[in-house]
């Protein structure tokens, strides 16, 4: 995950616990983790908390799928786990549908609790603040 530019918090490492405890595997936990991150940054998106390069998180999802492929390639990762996960990921950044599918998505408590993990900069556009 760090070398895709995510930064693991509090709140991820209790989902990882928890997903462990679940009986699934490393890939499995941290593809899930970065799911969840990404949802987070698209909520905050949508309550104009901050603002998503949509261009850039696509590219995202693209560098996470193809990063993760390799575990698919291992047998560490089910093919069907990534796809899910990817198209899950397209879908939030996509239009009103994806209001419902990140409510769903988020309300895992684990999930929803707090942001997984910090996303990488280059997803979020630069907005000048004025100084009074």
């Amino acid at each position: 995950m760090g070398l895709l530019g995510f930064e693991l918090t509090d709140a991820g490492k209790l989902l990882a616990v928890s997903r462990w405890e679940q009986g699934l595997t490393d890939a499995q936990v941290a593809l899930e983790i970065v799911t969840t991150a990404l949802a987070h940054a698209v909520r905050l998106d949508a309550t104009s908390t901050t603002k998503l390069d949509r261009a850039a998180s696509a590219d995202l999802v693209g560098r996470v799928t193809k990063a993760f492929l390799a575990y698919v390639t291992e047998g560490l990762l089910g093919v069907t786990n990534l796809e899910e996960a990817a198209s899950r990921m397209g879908s939030f950044l996509g239009g009103q549908v994806a209001t419902s599918c990140l409510d769903d998505y988020l309300a895992d408590p684990f999930r929803g609790m707090a942001p997984t993990a910090v996303c990488p900069d280059e997803i979020y556009l630069r907005v000048e603040a004025e100084e009074e």
